[in-house]
C-alpha cells in the first residue's frame, strides 16, 4: 500500500484488478464511479475480456442437504 500524491492510500494495480475480477458485472458498472482510475479500467476491453473469462471459469460451489446412513452405505 502506498500513500499518492493526493495523500489518499493507493494499492497496486495488478492488486485492484485481481480484486474487480472476482466481483459481478452489477457492482462493476457501480463501482467505475468510485475513482478515476477505476472507471478507464473497468471500461477497456482488456479488462471486460478477462473479467468474463474469470467468471465463466470459476468455481461452482453446490450445497447439498443430505444425511449419510449410519452404515456409511449410502444417502437418505
Amino acid at each position: 500500500m502506498m500513500i499518492n500524491y493526493e495523500g489518499s492510500l493507493s494499492f497496486p494495480e495488478d492488486l485492484v484488478v485481481n480484486i474487480l475480477l472476482r466481483l459481478p458485472v452489477e457492482s462493476l458498472l457501480c463501482f467505475k464511479c468510485v475513482c478515476k482510475h477505476w472507471f478507464p479500467l473497468i471500461k477497456s476491453p482488456s479488462f471486460i475480456r478477462e473479467q468474463f473469462h474469470h467468471n465463466n471459469n470459476r468455481a461452482r460451489l453446490l450445497v447439498c442437504n443430505s444425511k449419510v446412513s449410519d452404515e456409511g452405505h449410502g444417502i437418505k
